[in-house]
């Protein structure tokens, strides 16, 4: 995957959820779940700039430093198969703004069944272990 479709890809999907925060501010509660159990009920509550901001910037964190880890690769291999890796960068940006877009709506009164979850991070998994091997 080429620069020019990497970075703004990975930009759009960054940048989305902030722009989802500012459009349904006004609309949230301000006290919203911010975990839920096994049984994917809410076990925590928080405020809604908790709820909201908390999971983009997870995201916004891991990727940076996801982008970060190739340039302190002391044998370069990242570099080898840079295509790769930033399959599976792209791969988790996806999953977690995919989870944001999930809580947001419903937070926003959108009844978003959450029972497909698990199967989500073991879908994410498969394909970065399909990915290593590729590798």
């Amino acid at each position: 995957m080429n620069n020019k479709i990497f970075y703004p890809l990975i930009s759009l999907l960054l940048i989305a959820p902030f722009v989802l925060i500012a459009y349904y501010w006004s609309v949230i509660p301000d006290t919203v779940p911010i975990h839920y159990n096994i049984n994917m009920e809410p076990d925590r509550w928080g405020s809604k700039a908790v709820g909201l901001f908390l999971l983009p910037s997870i995201s916004l964190f891991t990727v940076l430093l996801l982008l970060f880890v190739p340039k302190i690769d002391p044998k370069g291999n990242l570099e080898k198969h840079i295509n790769v890796y930033r399959s599976i960068v792209l791969a988790t940006t996806l999953f977690l703004t995919g989870l944001f877009a999930m809580q947001l709506f419903q937070y926003v009164g959108y009844d978003i069944p959450l029972d497909f979850i698990p199967l989500a991070v073991v879908t994410l998994m498969a394909f970065i272990r399909q990915c290593y091997a590729q590798g």
